[in-house]
This record gives C-alpha cells, sequence and structure tokens, in this order.
C-alpha cells in the first residue's frame, strides 16, 4: 500500500472576483494505492455539503494514483468569505484520516480602497518637473487614475502590478518641462475605485505643498 499526498491550493484572487463563485479550492491527492479513497471537506471542522464539491475520477501514473476534488463555495453560501477549510481523504494505508488545510480570510473577497500619495522630483538634467500618482494596496483591479490640469503636451506613463498578498499597485508619471511648472499654481491627480465607490485627489502645488481631498 502507498499512502496519498494530498495539497490544497487556491484560485487566483481575480477569477472568484470575477466569479459569482467567491471561493475555490483544490484538493489534490496523488501517489496513493490500492485506488480505494474517498474525499470529504470541512470548513472550520464542520463537514460540507457533498453538492458544493466535486470528485474526480481515480486514475494511474507512474507513482500510483491520482485524484482531484474541486470546493465550490457561492458568495450566498454561508461562510462563503473565508475560514479555515480541509480536505479529509480517506485510504486503505491508514486508519487515521490524511488532511490538508488551508485557512483563508475573513475579508479575502472584500474590496478595498486604494492608499493614493502624490510625489514630486526634479530632473535638472532634462530640466522636467516629474509627478507620480501612486495607488496602493487595494482590490479588485479596477482604478483609473487622471491627472487634473496642466499643459496639454504632457507625457504620461501608466503602470500597473499585481502584489504577492492579492493586492493592487499602480502609479501614473506625469512629466511636465520646468519652464511650463513654474507657469503652473499647481497639478492634481484623481483617484476613482469603482469597487469601493471612492474617489481621492491629491494636489500639490509648484512649491512642492501637498494638499489631500477625499
Amino acid at each position: 500500500m502507498q499512502a496519498p499526498s494530498v495539497i490544497i491550493s487556491r484560485a487566483p484572487l481575480e477569477i472568484s472576483l470575477k466569479s459569482t463563485t467567491a471561493l475555490i479550492l483544490v484538493c489534490d491527492v496523488s501517489g496513493f494505492s490500492p485506488e480505494e479513497i474517498s474525499i470529504s471537506w470541512e470548513r472550520n471542522n464542520v463537514s460540507l455539503d457533498e453538492k458544493l464539491y466535486d470528485n474526480g475520477i481515480a486514475t494511474e501514473t507512474a507513482n500510483g494514483y491520482s485524484i482531484y476534488s474541486i470546493l465550490k463555495i457561492s458568495r450566498d453560501e454561508p461562510g462563503g468569505k473565508g475560514g479555515s477549510y480541509s480536505c479529509i481523504v480517506h485510504h486503505p494505508a491508514s486508519q487515521t484520516p490524511y488532511a490538508a488545510y488551508e485557512k483563508v480570510p475573513i475579508d479575502f473577497l472584500e474590496p478595498q480602497a486604494p492608499t493614493v500619495e502624490l510625489l514630486q522630483s526634479v530632473d535638472q538634467v532634462k530640466d522636467t518637473v516629474m509627478l507620480k500618482c501612486i495607488a496602493s494596496n487595494y482590490r479588485p483591479p479596477s482604478v483609473t487614475i487622471k491627472w487634473m490640469g496642466g499643459p496639454q503636451n504632457k507625457k504620461e506613463d501608466t503602470v500597473v502590478r499585481k502584489m504577492a498578498d492579492g493586492t493592487y499597485w499602480a502609479s501614473s508619471q506625469l512629466t511636465i518641462p520646468i519652464s511650463q511648472w513654474q507657469e503652473m499654481d499647481n497639478n492634481s491627480c484623481e483617484v476613482v475605485h469603482q469597487p469601493t465607490n471612492t474617489k481621492q485627489v491629491r494636489k500639490i502645488s509648484r512649491k512642492g505643498e501637498m494638499e489631500q481631498q477625499s
């Protein structure tokens, strides 16, 4: 007899955010023999309804048998937004069940408004002023950064990154010739995050004094 290896993985956050399914967990069981096996799921040590998960069919591999189980929790299901999940596997190799665990934060799918900051720097070589508007620590990734004021021939560069913790980071850089910057009173960036219905404005004056508006 060969004991099974049990591993839980979580679907990427953006898949869950775009779906009516709030949480998708996959339990991969491999390397076991014989093929007789059963898989069930628990949340906070309470058995979950079999309707919430689909178990595959055991297939033979070079290192024994393998099988998977996919757990799908909808947004309307109680506890669909977090908890301690476990994949429980019963196999003849042991009288004690095998298990793998995944702790899902309670606010796993809650939209989160960005933190916004506006930075200024001067490139004396190119005679330009660079303003960078940064939105960080937000989810989901639908954010817009808009510059207000300033010359029409300004140059804008926007970058968006996904962070390891599932949040997002975005920046928009505005480059203005110093000669035009000296003629301006101020410039501001507006950050809108529709999922949290928030709009934040950061204003910076020609003297580098920054104001905040929410």
